[in-house]
């Protein structure tokens, strides 16, 4: 069976804000995931900061912030699709009657 997107948008901007806020949630749960991995490997390194260019967000921060950021884009997400608007979404009871 091939992937389906939960939900369909009724208009360009409604799927361009949907489709961010999936991206978003993803990309910032794979940072998170990255952190968590560093924190088991290499505990030490959490107080470092991030990146040379600047002295804040150290890695700790970094891995807050994006759980923060990955838990509040797919809330929003789960928000603002719409039930009626789901797509290939059938109960089990409805596939064996048919």
């Amino acid at each position: 069976m091939p992937f389906r997107h939960r939900c369909q948008a009724s208009t360009p901007g409604r799927r361009a804000l949907l489709v961010g806020l999936r991206t978003l949630a993803l990309y910032a749960f794979a940072a998170w995931v990255y952190i968590a991995l560093v924190a088991l490997v290499h505990p030490d390194t959490l107080v470092l900061q991030l990146t040379h260019l600047t002295k804040w967000p150290h890695e700790d921060t970094f891995g807050e912030v994006s759980f923060v950021v990955s838990l509040a884009c797919f809330f929003t997400h789960a928000l603002l699709c719409d039930p009626g608007e789901k797509a290939g979404r059938r109960s089990h009871r409805q596939d064996a009657s048919d």
